[in-house]
């Protein structure tokens, strides 16, 4: 073999090898793309069916109240207590469990609130006295409080493309606004078949697939670990929180929230306390967080016309359409036209 054609072999060999590796280079990159879509496909599903649990229990038990009234002997301002339990910690305990999510790991704070979640839905479900079905809707509250924010964080990290991740977060949303329609009409449905406890324990399958599907797709430690590389580089301490701000945030919303619930037993003096208890908080809050290095709630957002648009509607839309009317409403249909609680929750989906 002369010297030219050792020299085409050679070319002929390496232009090979070249093509040979840029196919396994493509195969690689398209295996690993179908791994991350899988992963990103099962972390949308596990986000959502924690947020359907969630928005679940907030309008499912509405359908309920008859049933816990007539069994456990709850009167009428137990049974505000049993809505109201669960609602009071969610909003007080958002912002700053979204914090801790993003000091302490959104994974791991995510899982502590889905097991807490179940339990606490166990524990509503066995109860035999009003009092410690309260209690369970208080610990569903906080716990739930805890999966919020820290599922749509999961989310925001999952997918990094920004058109992927609107899409992903618009699925979230919507699904949340799907369970709290679908909520009263499923609960009508479980009770009048399998009673009152059944809505409660239909959290620990749905907790059981969410746990599975949160610890396959989301990989440990993966969540937070930015701060903690911020951290370690500007030498600021990992344990850093506005706690303040939080202390305060949370006696602002429970003060006013225990105010407009009212009741019996509020007396006007209680009332004139509990209003500026809250009032002295929200201006302490105000303060903290204009001056906090870390403050959990910037106070710039204020000052961008969408949020506080958003803010304020949202507010308008609860007073309107949240928890108080569905109350009175299960509360006539029960007594006044005694319609079954299926009927009752196909009332509301309507």
């Amino acid at each position: 073999m002369n010297s030219k054609t050792k020299g085409e072999a050679i070319v002929k060999r390496v232009v090979e090898n070249g093509v040979a590796q840029n196919d396994s280079i493509q195969d690689h990159a398209i295996r690993d793309h179908a791994i991350q879509r899988k992963q990103q496909i099962l972390t949308l599903s596990a986000m959502c069916l924690a947020l359907s649990m969630a928005a679940l229990d907030d309008t499912v038990v509405n359908v309920a109240l008859p049933s816990l009234q007539a069994q456990l002997g709850m009167s009428v301002a137990g049974l505000q207590w049993m809505v109201n339990a669960y609602l009071l910690p969610i909003a007080c305990l958002v912002l700053p469990a979204g914090t801790l999510g993003d000091t302490y790991g959104r994974r791991r704070l995510f899982l502590m609130g889905l097991v807490g979640f179940v339990v606490a839905s166990v524990l509503v479900g066995l109860s035999a006295s009003g009092q410690i079905a309260i209690v369970g809707r208080l610990l569903q509250g906080i716990c739930a409080a805890a999966l919020l924010p820290t599922s749509l964080a999961i989310l925001v990290d999952a997918f990094p493309n920004l058109q992927q991740r609107t899409k992903a977060i618009g699925i979230w949303s919507g699904v949340s606004g799907l369970a709290l329609i679908v909520g009263p009409a499923l609960g009508g449905l479980l009770i009048d078949t399998l009673g009152w406890r059944s809505i409660f324990f239909l959290n620990v399958p749905l907790g059981m697939m969410t746990f599975g599907l949160t610890c396959r797709a989301v990989p440990a430690g993966w969540h937070g670990d930015r701060y903690r590389r911020r951290v370690y580089l500007t030498g600021r301490s990992a344990l850093q929180m506005d706690w303040l701000g939080a202390l305060l945030s949370v006696t602002m919303l429970a003060a006013l929230i225990t105010l407009l619930m009212g009741g019996d037993g509020m007396t006007l003096w209680r009332g004139l306390g509990l209003g500026l208890l809250s009032l002295g908080s929200a201006i302490a809050f105000v303060v903290v967080e204009r001056y906090s290095a870390r403050p959990m709630l910037p106070l710039t957002l204020f000052q961008q016309p969408t949020f506080t648009t958003a803010i304020i509607i949202n507010i308008l839309l609860f007073f309107m359409f949240g928890e108080s009317p569905c109350f009175y409403l299960v509360y006539f249909y029960s007594r006044c036209r005694a319609i079954q609680p299926w009927l009752q929750g196909c009332d509301f989906f309507l």
